[in-house]
């Protein structure tokens, strides 16, 4: 079915809207994850339960709210912001059954003709999403739903052939995020509910880094399930022909770097050159001052940036994407010039295994950071060092000072961002830091203490 314009006007939006209702839509914004959470802790008190959904009526498709590739109406109207000079035709495909499987059959498809009318589409697919929570109030239009019993919850998602695609054989997905995740053919999404709300700093993989690596196939909205169930549901997946086992599908997954002698040798050759009378200023987040941050810059597996405005990009990334990157750095080092090279992916971990041998990386900094917090702990609460240590670690989340030293090279990166906007706000209240985060510390503590308490 061919990609039509579709002229991106207000009347355009209402017609929408006039025409069919929006099935796609997540509704945004502080005040409806504050009506979600008071409906959650009402429900749960008034009918003594713990697991439960809160499902939207007229949401039966409903998006994960930072990754929106499309929208759909109930009349089979589907826009889309995908790339046209790639091909999104497996993408479509797999929304076309996911659709199928709910009852809907795409009658229209709308999206970009050229490749920059993606950021205009992907500002109006955003104006839908802000028209859809006017149109439809979350007072009106939300329901709470129990959680079903395990043996429901295993039938329903196997139903219809439905297939998981995190156990796959036909699919390039690295198992390592099975412990905690499972997601389906028709974009059903299920996260174990402990990690909801965690400690990302203590784990390398998250949901959040499983959304941004396999985008491809995430776009439904995550679903909170016992770990037990998700357990339950691999447990089930071994029963299908179309099953790969943890180290078949590590097999499978395409090699990092399969380089001949002669292909390694020009790699480091490159590498001492481009290292030389150089600094790697990428190793921690750009000034947060920049828009978009948190969803480009973190994930330093496709630039490398110097300090004399030397930028390695990945040359296997989309143009698009790159783009986005220059224009995010740019913004975030605006005295800079930049001298822009392509390169292989692999060849931008490669530069920073030799930059972790001559200078700082985010782990060290990040360390040391905690190293001088246990000191003025030692001072303020006189305590011996080794419990400095430890209740420093405790009060960033983790659970002693052994696991700070297996944190995540990237998510390092965000503990740093976050310490400078903690001392940054503390300061604006006139207020010591560290006093501050020790006294946030010990109420958080005692309110867990509370809670234990009262189940």
């Amino acid at each position: 079915m061919k990609t039509l314009p579709l002229s991106l006007t207000q009347k355009t939006l209402e017609k929408l809207f006039q025409d069919g209702t929006c099935l796609t839509f997540n509704p945004i914004g502080p005040t409806y994850g504050r009506s979600i959470m008071e409906r959650q802790r009402e429900y749960k008190l008034k009918h003594n339960v713990k697991d439960v959904w809160i499902i939207q009526k007229l949401n039966t498709l409903p998006l994960e709210h930072y990754n929106v590739p499309f929208h759909f109406f109930s009349n089979g109207v589907l826009i889309h912001r995908f790339n046209p000079t790639k091909d999104y035709s497996y993408m479509l495909e797999k929304i076309k059954k996911a659709l199928s499987l709910h009852g809907y059959k795409i009658k229209k498809i709308y999206g970009p003709q050229v490749q920059f009318d993606i950021f205009g589409y992907s500002e109006f697919l955003q104006k839908i999403s802000k028209y859809a929570d006017i149109q439809y109030p979350p007072e009106q239009n939300l329901e709470i739903m129990p959680l079903p019993d395990k043996d429901s919850f295993l039938k329903k998602c196997f139903d219809k052939n439905n297939i998981l695609l995190t156990a796959s054989k036909f699919e390039q997905i690295a198992p390592t995020y099975r412990k905690f995740l499972a997601l389906f053919e028709d974009g059903s999404f299920f996260v174990s509910k402990d990690y909801k709300g965690g400690n990302s700093i203590n784990d390398p993989e998250t949901t959040y880094d499983f959304t941004f690596k396999y985008n491809q196939y995430v776009y439904l909205k995550r679903l909170y399930v016992p770990q037990d169930y998700i357990e339950a549901l691999y447990e089930k997946a071994k029963t299908f022909d179309w099953y790969i086992s943890e180290n078949e599908a590590l097999k499978n997954l395409p090699p990092q770097e399969n380089l001949t002698d002669e292909e390694k040798f020009k790699m480091q050759d490159y590498i001492k050159t481009l290292l030389e009378n150089r600094k790697c200023i990428s190793v921690t987040l750009p000034p947060s001052t920049a828009p978009y941050i948190g969803h480009i810059a973190p994930h330093h597996d496709w630039y490398v940036l110097f300090n004399d405005g030397k930028l390695i990009l990945s040359k296997d990334r989309h143009e698009v994407e790159n783009k986005a990157q220059i224009k995010t750095l740019q913004l975030s080092y605006p005295d800079l010039k930049f001298d822009i090279e392509y390169v292989p992916e692999h060849y931008i971990a490669a530069i920073y295994e030799e930059v972790s041998k001559i200078q700082k990386t985010a782990k060290d900094i990040y360390l040391e950071i905690l190293k001088q917090k246990a000191r003025a702990l030692k001072k303020l609460l006189q305590i011996p060092h080794h419990e400095a240590l430890e209740l420093s670690a405790q009060m960033v989340g983790f659970k002693s000072w052994k696991d700070t030293l297996s944190m995540n090279e990237r998510n390092a990166r965000y503990a740093i961002e976050r310490e400078n906007e903690k001392k940054q706000y503390a300061l604006e209240q006139g207020k010591d830091p560290l006093q501050r985060e020790y006294n946030i510390y010990l109420q958080t503590k005692a309110a867990i203490k509370h809670q234990a308490k009262k189940i």
